[in-house]
C-alpha cells in the first residue's frame, strides 16, 4: 500500500501539501475527505469527497511533482537575477548622476544590462508569469513584469489581463 502524509491549506479543504510519500504494508485510512490508497505496490490513486482527484503510478507522480517543483524553483531563480540586475544597474546610473562616473564610464557600464526584449508572448512566458504571481503573491506592476520577464511593456499588460492577476498601478 501507497500511503500520504498530507497537510490541508487555510485557503480551501480540497487543497493539500504532500509531507511525505511511502509505502506500507498495512491498509491506508480515509482521512476526513480525503481516501488515498493502492492496488499494487505502485499505483496511487487519490479520491476527495469521493471524486476522483487522480490516479497515477507512484513514480510518474513523483516525476510529475519533481519536474514542478524544478519550474517553479527556475521562475524564481530567474526572477531573482533579473530584479538583482535592475538593482546593479539602478546603482551604476546613481553613481552616474552623482558624478562618480564619467559619461563613457557609465556607457560601458551601462551596456553590460541592456537587453532587446521580447516582442512577442510564448506559452513557457505566460505560465511562468503566472507562477510568480501564485508563488510569491506579490501584486507586481506591469513595468516590473516586463523587466523580469525581459518583454515588451504591452505584452506584461496583456499577460496580466489574460491571466487576470491583480496589479499594482504605479
Amino acid at each position: 500500500m501507497t500511503q500520504l502524509t498530507l497537510t490541508s491549506t487555510s485557503s480551501s479543504e480540497n487543497c493539500y501539501i504532500i509531507d511525505s510519500v511511502r509505502t506500507t504494508q498495512e491498509a491506508v485510512p480515509a482521512a476526513g475527505n480525503l481516501t488515498y490508497s493502492s492496488s499494487n505496490d505502485d499505483l496511487l490513486t487519490v479520491f476527495v469527497n469521493q471524486d476522483l482527484v487522480f490516479r497515477d503510478t507512484l513514480s510518474e507522480f513523483s516525476s510529475k511533482v519533481s519536474c514542478n517543483f524544478e519550474v517553479i524553483v527556475k521562475v524564481l531563480t530567474n526572477a531573482i537575477k533579473s530584479l538583482k540586475l535592475a538593482q546593479d544597474y539602478n546603482g551604476t546610473y546613481v553613481a552616474y548622476l552623482s558624478g562618480q562616473l564619467s559619461d563613457d564610464e557609465f556607457l560601458e557600464e551601462a551596456n553590460k544590462y541592456s537587453y532587446s526584449p521580447l516582442e512577442t508572448l510564448d506559452f513557457e512566458t505566460l505560465r511562468d508569469i503566472r507562477i510568480l504571481f501564485e508563488t510569491t503573491k506579490i501584486e507586481f506592476t506591469p513595468s516590473e513584469i516586463a523587466e523580469i520577464f525581459k518583454i515588451e511593456h504591452n505584452l506584461s499588460v496583456d499577460a496580466i489581463m489574460k491571466l487576470n492577476i491583480p496589479v499594482v498601478d504605479k
